[in-house]
């Protein structure tokens, strides 16, 4: 039996796929089911966190201005800082998060200084780019006492760009990965001047709340067809790595899959290869009389996409060795999302 250690995801601006089958009706007509960010932005309408835009549309990919991101950071995490209207009407929210501290270590502050206080001046209604968000995401988990007391400037090595960050950004960056908060752009970079858009700024802000409450945004199971789909993704691109390294494929198993929910389901609580009982990973294939001589587990949370934690395990050299175990012949996929966060459980038999 052979057991592996857990693959742990960096951070999260981007979400898993998740159509809701229990949800009847759509919030915004633009924030289709199948979109990632659409349980993000169902949640951040339904808390007041964000609006439509006048006309009932969300506009996901919109790009969001740094006075707009205040003002959500403010109106999510610190409500009682402000309850004016205010002309224009981001004032009374941005001199909120100015005195809080919300902007410490921003670019926006420089030039909120360079141009004697005037918040048009400082381009507060310009596009805010990742560097200053996660500045502003690392100050928003100090003032809720989130933050590590001395937090490291060392930026995750997957980061591939990580020495084009200015090194005042640094500890921001690391902590907001290291919370889940944000991850790479998809290619492997930080690429901290791209800029934000409205989808990713719901999918931070809920996040972020999760972060800072230890509440977890419930979801509702995934629909058959969705796992189904997820499962039979993962399958196809472990047969993938697995033909390259001239190995046979895995055959998929119902029961394996029945199995892998089951511990899907159970890695939510205790993310470890115990199970929540105490016994262990294996004793579930038992449980459902599944026969075995050799089998694995390979774990992960965090990743959004199969493609994005099947990568995850084939970059960790543990979990690369079950992926690539010519011993093994049956795979077996589960996966739940819970809280915005995908957890995924792969479980092989010989």
């Amino acid at each position: 039996m052979k057991r592996r250690p857990v693959a742990l995801a960096a951070a999260l601006v981007l979400l898993l796929p998740s159509p809701r089958a229990a949800c009847a009706t759509q919030v915004f007509p633009d924030v289709s089911r199948g979109a990632w960010y659409y349980r993000a932005v169902e949640t951040a309408a339904e808390r007041g966190w964000m609006l439509g835009v006048g006309d009932g549309t969300f506009v996901p990919n919109r790009t969001l201005g740094c006075h707009e991101f205040l003002t959500l950071l403010v109106r999510s995490l610190f409500p009682d800082l402000t309850s004016a209207i205010s002309d224009p009407w981001y004032r009374e929210s941005c001199d909120a998060a100015l005195h809080a501290g919300l902007l410490e270590g921003t670019d926006l502050l420089l030039r909120l200084q360079a141009s004697g206080g005037n918040w048009e001046q400082a381009g507060a209604s310009g596009p805010l780019n990742r560097l200053d968000m996660a500045q502003m995401l690392f100050n928003a988990l100090r003032l809720r006492g989130k933050a590590p007391e001395n937090s490291s400037a060392e930026v995750p090595s997957e980061i591939i760009d990580r020495d084009a960050i200015p090194p005042r950004f640094r500890a921001a960056v690391t902590v907001c990965f290291e919370a889940g908060l944000l991850r790479d752009t998809g290619d492997g970079r930080f690429n901290g001047t791209d800029t934000v858009d409205r989808a990713q700024a719901a999918a931070v802000l809920c996040r972020l709340w999760e972060t800072v409450t230890g509440e977890l945004l419930q979801t509702d199971p995934l629909p058959e067809d969705v796992l189904a789909g997820l499962q039979a993704d993962v399958l196809r691109l472990v047969n993938q790595r697995r033909a390259e390294a001239g190995l046979r494929a895995l055959e998929p198993d119902p029961r394996l899959c029945a199995a892998a929910q089951i511990r899907a389901d159970e890695i939510t609580e205790l993310f470890e290869h115990t199970r929540p009982d105490g016994s262990g990973c294996f004793t579930v294939l038992d449980s459902l009389g599944i026969l075995r001589g050799t089998a694995g587990e390979n774990i992960a949370r965090g990743y959004d996409t199969p493609a994005e934690v099947v990568d995850g395990w084939m970059n960790s050299p543990d979990h690369r060795v079950n992926i690539l175990d010519p011993a093994f012949r049956y795979l077996g996929v589960g996966c739940v999302v819970l809280g915005k966060r995908a957890f995924w459980v792969q479980l092989f038999t010989g």
